[in-house]
């Protein structure tokens, strides 16, 4: 490979080049012309099925209430002095 990158002839050096990056490099990616329609009430629709679903699978956790009424407790001692 290093004798055919310093040969004379062009071509072959740059087949020579090439292929080193191929090979270190790895080969470029092709690009693809991709055309495609999408029925957006169809997507929408599945998303809506995929959350509900969802949401039913959850598990709902009842409230707790806690009861804040303050104590009866015995008047403060300025209170009684009055």
């Amino acid at each position: 490979m290093a004798e055919t990158l310093e040969c004379d002839d062009p071509k072959l050096r740059f087949q020579a080049a090439q292929e080193v990056l191929n090979r270190s490099l790895g080969k470029a990616h092709a690009t693809i012309d991709v055309k495609a329609t999408v029925d957006s009430g169809q997507a929408h629709l599945q998303a809506l099925i995929s959350q509900t679903a969802l949401a039913a699978s959850l598990k709902t956790v009842e409230a707790l209430t806690i009861d804040a009424t303050p104590a009866l407790s015995a008047p403060f001692a300025n209170e009684s002095d009055g």
